[in-house]
This record gives structure tokens, sequence and C-alpha cells, in this order.
């Protein structure tokens, strides 16, 4: 789906939902950032596009879908880099907008009693067309993430780092005075 157009996106999650008779668990997926040294702002914006209005919108369908139902499954894909603030300025702020709305779902669900598990899956580096050519660490095959993945989703767990490790990382990130998090990162 063209998450740069939402009305049409959230049509087409309708569309999908009816022609399966209806759904259990929605995973959105919606992920892109830029690596442009320039910097510009039309990146940017395209980022913020995607993974804050583009992500709202199937989220939001998605909790109105299954309120409707009185339960079902919303599973996000965040990043570990939701966690601090990074050098891709937008695509770290636009995954903490993420995880931050769908615990949002989580404690609404919670109080309105409407039944809906949420999911946030925080990957770290997987071997991935974003991460093709990149000098990356502690990179996860396709398999083993998408393993580590299912069997969170099927626990219903709340948040989930893949590979396990990185709730190390993501420890120590939001652990680290701003400085010494910065200089880390810097290298």
């Amino acid at each position: 789906m063209d998450l740069t157009n939402v009305t049409e996106a959230v049509s087409a999650l309708e569309g999908l939902i009816d022609s399966m008779d209806g759904v259990d668990i929605i995973v959105i997926n919606s992920g892109v950032g830029s690596a442009s040294p320039e910097f510009p702002l039309s990146d940017e914006l395209q980022t913020v596009a995607v993974n804050v209005a583009g992500f709202t919108a199937m989220a939001n369908a998605a909790y109105h879908y299954f309120s409707g139902r009185q339960g079902g499954h919303i599973v996000g894909m965040s990043s570990v880099a939701s966690v601090r603030g990074g050098p891709a300025a937008d695509y770290h702020a636009s995954k903490a907008y993420v995880s931050r709305y769908l615990e949002g779902l989580a404690c609404r669900s919670g109080s309105k009693k409407a039944g809906i598990a949420v999911t946030d899956i925080r990957p770290g580096f997987v071997e991935t067309a974003m991460t093709e050519g990149a000098d990356t660490f502690w990179q996860a095959s396709v398999e083993e993430a998408a393993k580590q993945m299912l069997r969170a989703i099927r626990k219903k767990r709340r948040v989930v780092y893949v590979t396990r490790r990185w709730r190390l990382i993501a420890f120590l990130m939001s652990s680290l005075p701003f400085g010494l998090y910065r200089r880390a990162i810097s290298r």
C-alpha cells in the first residue's frame, strides 16, 4: 500500500480485510529513511509521511476494526533506533513515534477493555536492502529475525527486540548520558 496517500491506503486495508472475510492480526511495517549526506528537507518529509502519517493511518484503522470485533492483534515494526536520536534524525524520530503510538494503543485498549493485543517489534540490523553495504554489527539473517518476530507475535509480547541481544544495546543507549552517547555513535 502506498502510505503516502493515507486515504487510499486505509481503503485498501479495509478492502483487503473484507476480501479475507476478516482478520485476527494486522502487521504494520512502514519504514523508509534517508542516508543522504546533504540532509534534504524533502527526504525528511518523505520519511515522516510514510513512517508517521502512513503508520498512524494503518494503526488507527486496525484499532477501529478490532474494536468493532472486541479483539485482535496489532503488530507494529519499530526499531532499536526508537530508543534515542541519531544521525538519521528523521528515521530515529519516526520510529520513536511508532513505539509511543503503539504504547498508547495498548493503554487505550486496556482502558476501553477492547481486547486488542499490541506488539512493538524493535529490530536491530537485519540483512535487507536497507543495510546493504553498511558497516553494521550484530546483523541478523532475515530467517532468524522472522523466526524471533513470529515467536513474539504468537506470545503476544508487548515489546520485543530482534535479535534479543539488541535489548542490551537499547538499555545502554537509554542509560548513557548524552555526551557519551553522541561520542559512541559518532565513531
